[in-house]
């Protein structure tokens, strides 16, 4: 019976294990999660419904103001006739309802209404942009994750180099064709081998942590991800080839993201409504039309309150004429808050002229860089299979195989990052340009 029962849970166990293995976190489900996830998303969201509330609340000025009132009133006065007293008791009953409107205050109202429509478009920007942020981010974090798994295979397979040589060398000494001090210096290399496999184990987990951390799950938990070497099979033929989507003039691809980036649009936005900020400044100096109406009934019983009717209209024009300065005050206010929108536009085109120009270089630098890298790799690949082979035949030394390894090593593993360094440049180049879709991750 005991023996069923360990079955069953060993089952159960097993079940657990491979419905474990099947959580596989891809790119795209990656980035829903940081769309779900991410509290900056709502808090922009309620931005731009806060922003269409703004606009109702200024659209009400073209509506006329509409009161209704009731009233009722009584009041007794006492009196003498001679030596007789007297009393008089009133009691009024009351409807009425009243309008008021302004019917030009400089156009202050339908500028009003332009300047809040352009903070709901700002605010959906806005949206659009860090969108866009989390996109890149959420890429450049599953790129590293990718990047560090093709590590640890390297770190392993110099790992099982390191194992197999220290075999040879042994052999080697077992016959009397080596010494004991190869076998001594083999052993450290292979602990050193462990050494940097462990410790990329680690920044691989460190590189996962960081993900979850950013996606807002928990940083316990452990998916499979999408196959990296599926990725870079591509970009290990020939990558100076050309004809990638961004081999264009230089001055396209910056017209393109001045075009293109939310955060561009954003500020242009902004500026106008500073201009609008000066005119409705100035509009104080503008007079002031309103027109008021009423409809009133009343009488001393419910019931005769229609017995007096009494109907108002008029208009009232305001002209300031003198405000102490503060409408000047304010003008100049208006006046530099546009001069500081029109700075931190032309800053921010120079930004992005300056960042995309950095990542069309660097992208470009990546391309030459993984042909180098593939040469390389065949150069010291020949070059250790050559000191390996002139090692078993006592025509070279450990340190000479030693050091012929740790070549190949270093181009492997700065082969492996070039080839992630221009997926994650592509990227950036694209968050850059402000072309990175986001429609496909919305709910």
């Amino acid at each position: 019976m005991t023996k069923y029962l360990a079955l069953f849970f060993a089952a159960v166990l097993l079940f657990n294990i491979n419905a474990q293995e099947k959580k596989i976190l891809t790119i795209d489900e990656a980035i829903r999660l940081g769309f779900i996830n991410n509290p900056n998303i709502q808090k922009t969201k309620n931005q731009i419904e806060s922003s269409k509330t703004g606009l109702l609340s200024a659209r009400s000025s073209l509506y006329p103001t509409i009161t209704g009132n009731a009233s009722w009133d009584w009041s007794r006065n006492d009196f003498k006739v001679g030596d007789k007293s007297a009393a008089d008791e009133n009691r009024n009953w009351g409807l009425g309802v009243s309008s008021s409107y302004v019917l030009f205050d400089g156009y202050s109202k339908y500028v009003n209404i332009g300047l809040k429509t352009r903070d709901i478009e700002s605010a959906k920007l806005n949206l659009r942009r860090l969108q866009q942020d989390i996109v890149y981010q959420t890429i450049t974090l599953y790129y590293k994750v990718l990047n560090l798994k093709e590590l640890v295979k390297v770190r392993q397979e110099n790992l099982d180099w390191n194992r197999e040589n220290l075999k040879v060398i042994q052999a080697k000494v077992d016959v009397g064709a080596g010494i004991l001090t190869d076998v001594k210096k083999q052993e450290v290399n292979v602990g050193q081998a462990e050494f940097d496999l462990l410790q990329t184990i680690q920044n691989l987990d460190d590189a996962k942590q960081q993900l979850y951390y950013y996606l807002g799950l928990d940083v316990t938990e452990d998916f499979e991800f999408e196959d990296g070497e599926k990725m870079i099979t591509d970009l290990k033929q020939d990558t100076l080839r050309g004809g990638k989507w961004y081999d264009i003039p230089l001055d396209d691809l910056m017209a393109e993201a001045l075009n293109k980036r939310a955060d561009v649009k954003v500020a242009e936005l902004s500026l106008k409504s500073a201009e609008d900020g000066v005119e409705i400044a100035g509009s104080a100096n503008m007079p002031t039309i309103s027109n008021t109406a009423s409809y009133s009934i009343g009488g001393a019983t419910p019931w005769n309150i229609l017995d007096s009717r009494t109907i108002r209209f008029g208009f009232n024009l305001s002209i300031p004429i003198f405000t102490g300065y503060s409408v000047t005050a304010n003008e100049e206010l208006a006046k530099i808050q546009v001069k500081n929108k029109q700075i931190e536009l032309t800053d921010l085109q120079k930004a992005i002229k300056r960042d995309l120009l950095q990542s069309y270089l660097e992208i470009k630098t990546a391309e030459k860089k993984i042909e180098v890298g593939r040469k390389s790799i065949s150069s010291a690949e020949a070059n250790r299979d050559l000191e390996e082979a002139r090692y078993k035949v006592g025509t070279s030394t450990l340190i000479n195989l030693q050091l012929a390894n740790t070549d190949l090593m270093k181009v492997q593993v700065d082969y492996v990052n070039s080839l992630f360094d221009i997926l994650r440049l592509e990227a950036q180049l694209k968050y850059d340009l402000g072309s990175v879709s986001t429609e496909i991750y919305e709910q």
